[in-house]
């Protein structure tokens, strides 16, 4: 995946972007940002989701009280919300030549 797809600075981050764990290079984890809003006080909001492998169903995960809001999380609450299964350091990514 990673040789596949071009690094985002967090600032820059949109719909269809992924977040991407992988420590060895074997198994990891990808999440796909699906949607972008900003809340009362401008911080930015995102609508994550993932899926299992390979071509199975996805979902939209669920923030905690403290990892956002409903649905929508910050990007440190998101961080919150995998710790546990401790894939690796996130990484930003977007396709090669996708437009946005």
């Amino acid at each position: 995946m990673l040789k596949y797809a071009e690094p985002v600075a967090l600032d820059s981050l949109q719909p269809g972007d992924m977040i991407v764990q992988n420590r060895t290079g074997g198994m990891g984890h990808l999440s796909i940002i699906f949607d972008i809003c900003a809340d009362d006080s401008d911080e930015r909001l995102y609508l994550i989701g993932s899926g299992w492998t390979p071509a199975q169903e996805i979902i939209i995960h669920r923030a905690a009280a403290d990892e956002g809001s409903g649905h929508w999380f910050t990007l440190e609450g998101y961080r919150r919300h995998l710790e546990a299964f401790d894939f690796g350091p996130f990484t930003y990514r977007r396709f090669a030549g996708s437009a946005h």
